[in-house]
């Protein structure tokens, strides 16, 4: 059973879509909560948790402002989005998959059949050590790898840290910058010796300087690349 069928069994295949209310909404969130509204595939399945209820209120969402957009005759098939005055259960602690280092190792070891430069080995190696995400990342300069103690003094002093941080940076570090960082953080953050010795292995075979980007995008290379 696929959401449209999902949809049409709570509230029939009748009612028109700027008569959706809060009731109809609230209906559907019970009946997914009680376990009682489910795909054909999967009538055993139980109750399912907030996320999954957010995800296809969504996804109608979605399909509403598409509505929007679209015009037939030169009229707009929806005028507005009849969701926007409604509310449902939103996820308060979103289960995220985590990957084992037993798979990161597993994963490396077959990287440079997809990348022979090591840009792909660089990026893992730098998410799993830094736990920093894949767009801030992609979006690094070369100028923020810092290799040396100078450079990672006179990047902390021109951020307002002490300069004399560096001595406990030894393998370098990274400046991160706030326009990348999700909650507007600018930080300099040392690197440990796995997360340097992929850098280096790198940037031997794909040299960077200045502010060009050190993971530039495949065909663009005055753009950084873009995580899948």
């Amino acid at each position: 059973m696929t959401r449209l069928a999902l949809y049409e069994e709570v509230w029939g295949s009748d009612l028109l879509a700027d008569d959706l209310s809060q009731t109809h909404i609230d209906r559907y969130v019970r009946l997914r909560q009680a376990g009682t509204l489910t795909p054909d595939h999967n009538r055993a399945m139980k109750a399912v948790r907030v996320g999954t209820i957010d995800n296809d209120l969504r996804f109608l969402a979605s399909v509403f402002n598409f509505a929007r957009g679209f015009k037939l005759n030169g009229k707009r098939a929806l005028s507005e989005n009849p969701l926007n005055d409604v509310t449902w259960p939103r996820e308060k602690n979103i289960m995220r998959p985590v990957a084992s280092h037993s798979r990161f190792t597993a994963t490396l070891e077959h990287v440079d059949a997809v990348d022979s430069g090591g840009r792909l080995r660089c990026i893992l190696t730098l998410a799993r050590y830094s736990g920093r995400r894949e767009s801030a990342i992609c979006k690094l300069r070369a100028s923020d790898f810092l290799r040396d103690a100078d450079a990672i003094r006179a990047a902390l002093g021109s951020m307002g840290f002490d300069p004399e941080r560096a001595q406990h940076m030894p393998h370098g570090a990274i400046r991160w910058r706030d326009e990348n960082d999700k909650m507007g953080f600018a930080a300099i953050a040392p690197l440990g010796a796995a997360a340097r010795a992929a850098l280096d292995a790198y940037m031997a075979v794909s040299p960077r300087v200045g502010d060009a980007w050190l993971f530039p995008a495949p065909q663009h290379d005055t753009k950084p690349l873009h995580p899948p």
